[in-house]
């Protein structure tokens, strides 16, 4: 990859000695990163700094939190020497590609984290892999706790981004001439357009970044400092459990039969869990009309596909289908499910899957079965209390980012649908689901 290029030593010692105390408007950046930070609901005991360098965005929360518990993250051993050579035995460090989807099993032992920051590294990820990192970001914070990502970012034409260059080269050539009154502006800037590290920035629009975060569950996501291509943005995971937050309504997601009209946000919904490279077979979404095909077939025949919803936004699924096109398999069905990270915990797979499952039954299914991996804990013992059992293991039937998985499979019998029993007009039953687990 192109990131790799920070690996380097050398790149490093330039970065740290000739380019870091040159950005623009640094110390206001910072001053406002740890003033979002004093702002949150929940006291700041540990924070993570991904592609940390020599630690300068945790210095400056350490010295506003001096007890707080730092861990620092970067895949650059000579970044991670600079950092401990500040912060000694008094940080944790760990040595890691968070480009890789891997990445958090390094802090499974670390418990949650009340403050996450980043400052200028995501960008060297493709887009794709800076979604599935603020995902994973957003599992790994406490409830209320809050990301901030200082970042360089695209500008949105050709002339803004010449500005935004002539205004950094200004900045390098007045921090340059501090040490050396000979160095010219010229040369400066040819340094400047030719430095190595360029091939490795993969920019993205702070708006659809923001926009981003918010589909996978952030709240209160903004730009809240930007200066040409330089922008500090980030938003807060809500509070599921804590006092409710006065900024979110904490009613609970209504659960119901989908509609056409949920398809886009029921597609993102999928895309987000598939990108977490995890839980489900399909390591992104599906396209708009494959998953408007999906539904839509669904729907007139009269499958069980209910979803979750919060203001309108799909946060949870889980539907049934035939196991085969076949005679003789009409009574077999098939589950898959899904909720969103900030959803999880919360009893809400126990109520898509008890709607979805009565559904079933009405409509004639008498068995459904499901795989799970076998590494997902959580989901086995929830299947297990809700009456599947084990019908066997399928063995490493995935390797995906050098990890063997093998699969369980499981099943239920349902019972068959009394005489009394009238199919659901509509297929539109609605369900509340409840804090509970």
């Amino acid at each position: 990859m192109n990131s790799d290029v920070w690996r380097s030593p050398e790149l490093s010692k330039i970065y740290l000695s000739g380019v870091r105390s040159a950005i623009p408007l640094a110390s206001q950046q910072l001053e406002t990163l740890v003033r979002l930070i004093a702002a949150v609901d929940i006291p700041i005991r540990r924070v993570l700094d991904l592609g940390c360098g020599d630690g300068v965005l945790a210095a400056s929360i350490r010295e506003k939190w001096p007890e707080v518990d730092l861990v620092l993250v970067d895949f650059s051993e000579s970044m991670i020497a600079a950092a401990r050579a500040r912060f000694g035995n008094s940080a944790r460090y760990v040595l890691r590609d968070f480009g890789d989807p891997s990445w958090t099993e390094a802090l499974r032992d670390m418990g949650t984290f009340d403050a996450v920051v980043s400052g200028f590294s995501i960008h060297h990820q493709p887009d794709t892999v800076k979604r599935r990192i603020y995902s994973q970001i957003l599992a790994v914070l406490q409830p209320g706790g809050i990301f901030l990502n200082l970042e360089h970012v695209s500008s949105s034409s050709p002339w803004g981004r010449h500005v935004a260059d002539d205004c950094f080269i200004d900045s390098l050539w007045a921090f340059h001439q501090s040490s050396n009154p000979e160095v010219t502006r010229r040369s400066v800037a040819d340094s400047f357009h030719h430095r190595p590290d360029k091939a490795a920035n993969i920019l993205a629009p702070v708006e659809h970044q923001c926009d981003w975060l918010r589909k996978l569950g952030f709240v209160d996501v903004d730009c809240y400092f930007k200066h040409f291509e330089l922008a500090l943005f980030g938003g807060k995971k809500p509070c599921l459990f804590n006092e409710p937050d006065r900024h979110r309504s904490l009613a609970s997601p209504e659960i119901r039969q989908i509609r056409m009209e949920d398809v886009p946000s029921f597609r993102e919904a999928v895309d987000s869990v598939a990108r977490e490279r995890r839980w489900l077979a399909t390591v992104e979404g599906f396209g708009i009309e494959a998953t408007i095909a999906f539904v839509r077939a669904n729907l007139e025949a009269g499958y069980p596909q209910y979803v979750a919803l919060e203001n309108n936004s799909v946060v949870g699924w889980c539907d049934i289908v035939p196991v085969a096109p076949f005679p003789g398999f009409e009574h077999a069905g098939r589950l898959g499910i899904g909720i969103l990270p900030n959803f999880r915990g919360m009893g809400l797979g126990r109520q898509l899957i008890h709607a979805t499952l009565e559904a079933a039954r009405i409509h004639g299914f008498r068995r459904v079965e499901l795989e799970v991996y076998a590494s997902n804990q959580t989901a086995r013992k929830l299947y297990r209390r809700l009456g599947f059992e084990i019908e066997g293991v399928k063995k490493a039937v995935r390797i995906l980012d050098g990890k063997s998985e093998d699969m369980i499979s499981m099943a239920i019998q349902l019972e068959p649908r009394p005489e009394s029993e009238q199919q659901p007009e509509g297929g539109e039953h609605c369900h509340q689901a409840t804090l509970g687990s």
